[in-house]
């Protein structure tokens, strides 16, 4: 749980409660590592897989049609293009966590 909260930049506790409630809607389950017991691993099911795929396809769908459609072209590429310089920010943020030994 420990590495899904830092990708999220969310508390270990909150990914906890949250990966219960889904674990008990039948969306994921949950087990240890035989290397390491004390790890935690989550993983989707059938059914959470399903359900993720679904809520894709309906946000994209929604963010085409209220959002992209207003803009040009070129409007939408220099948006793309600050959201990967956003994206890269946030990966060497979290890089930059690790190797001062964060979680």
């Amino acid at each position: 749980m420990g590495d899904i909260a830092t990708s999220l930049l969310a508390s270990r506790s909150r990914i906890t409660h949250q990966v219960r409630r889904l674990e008990d809607q039948g969306l994921v389950k949950r087990g240890s590592m035989p290397q390491d017991r004390r790890a935690v691993l989550a993983a989707l099911t059938e059914q959470g897989r399903t359900l993720g795929e679904a809520a894709m396809s309906t946000y994209t769908e929604c963010v085409r049609e209220h959002y992209l459609t207003r803009l040009t072209r070129a409007q939408q590429a220099a948006i793309a293009e600050s959201f990967r310089r956003v994206g890269e920010g946030a990966e060497d943020a979290l890089r930059d966590g690790e190797s001062r030994g964060g979680e």
